[in-house]
C-alpha cells in the first residue's frame, strides 16, 4: 500500500487505483492520511515549501496519530552534582 500512496496517482494502473480506492474506503483514518501524503508529494514536486507550515498545522489539527504522538518525548537528562 505504501507504494500506492507514494506514487503519483496518474502513475498507478487501473487495478492499483481500484484496489487503493477500496482499501481507503474501508478506513477513514487511512483515507485522511493518504490525503496528507498526496498533499506533501504535491508540495515537493511543485516546490511549494512556503505551504509547509500550513500543512503541518492541518496535520496537527487532524489529531492523526503519528510518530510524534505515538512515542513520548525523551526523558530529561538527569544531572549529577
Amino acid at each position: 500500500m505504501a507504494d500506492w500512496l507514494t506514487r503519483h496517482p496518474t502513475a498507478l494502473g487501473e487495478e492499483d487505483r481500484a484496489a487503493l480506492k477500496d482499501v481507503l474506503a474501508r478506513c477513514p483514518e487511512r483515507d485522511t492520511a493518504a490525503g496528507y501524503i498526496r498533499d506533501f508529494g504535491e508540495m515537493l514536486t511543485g516546490r511549494l515549501g512556503t505551504t509547509l507550515p500550513t500543512w503541518i498545522d492541518s496535520v496537527d489539527a487532524s489529531q492523526m496519530p503519528g510518530p510524534h504522538r505515538l512515542c513520548p518525548p525523551p526523558a530529561p537528562a538527569i544531572s549529577t552534582p
